[in-house]
Formats: C-alpha cells, sequence, structure tokens
C-alpha cells in the first residue's frame, strides 16, 4: 500500500511539472523533489520510531501516536518548516532551489540545501 502511495505522488509530481510549463528546468525539479522525497521518508521515519516509543510509556498504541505525530507535523510542523527554512537561507546567502550558474550543477550547493531541509524537518 505505501509503495502505491508512493508512486501515485511521484506520479502527481510529474503532472505538476507539465503542467506548470518551462520555469522550471527538469533537472531543477528532480534535485526540488528529491530534496522532498528524501525529507518525507526522513521525517516518516522519525514518526515511527516516535510512536513506538511514546507507545511503550503511555497508555495509547503506536497508531494513535503515529497519526498525533502527522497531524501536528502536517499542520503546525509545514508553517514551521517554511518560517525555518527562509530563516536559514537568509541567515546563510543561498536561496533555495538554485543549484548553481545557468546550467551548471554545483553538487555542493544541492547537498547543502538537502542537509538543511533534513535538520529541518
Amino acid at each position: 500500500v505505501q509503495a502505491v502511495l508512493f508512486l501515485v505522488c511521484i506520479a502527481v509530481l510529474v503532472l505538476k511539472k507539465v503542467r506548470e510549463g518551462r520555469e522550471r528546468s527538469w533537472r531543477d525539479f528532480f534535485l526540488d523533489s528529491s530534496k522532498q522525497i528524501i525529507g518525507t521518508g526522513w521525517m516518516h521515519t522519525l514518526n515511527l520510531i516516535c510512536a513506538k516509543k511514546f507507545g511503550r510509556y503511555e497508555s495509547a498504541d503506536e497508531c494513535e501516536w503515529y497519526l498525533v505525530n502527522i497531524v501536528v507535523d502536517d499542520t503546525l510542523g509545514v508553517g514551521a518548516e517554511y518560517l525555518l527554512v527562509v530563516l536559514v537561507a537568509s541567515l546563510f546567502g543561498f536561496e533555495s532551489g538554485v543549484y548553481g550558474e545557468g546550467e551548471k550543477l554545483e553538487f555542493g550547493m544541492y547537498c547543502q540545501q538537502l542537509a538543511i531541509w533534513i535538520l529541518v524537518v
């Protein structure tokens, strides 16, 4: 079920890119999307770990704690993540989604943005 959900999400992202037009290159789209996919995988893993830990020490079971984590992350968390990314980008002087000059890919810029995103999430 999770694999099907993952494939549906990828399909929606590709559809979004096709409808978006040529504002952003496929390379930048892939790099932007990969940051989101990796961050989502990281958040999913952290939510599973927290649900297991909380389920051991509290009266609610792991599924209930996972639901609480997802709801809080998808409501309050998204706003907080946005503000943190804007703050960190302004402090470190980079623009999220920019990976080099023109067509030249600076992989270090991508890695820096990915690391910041993982820490923010």
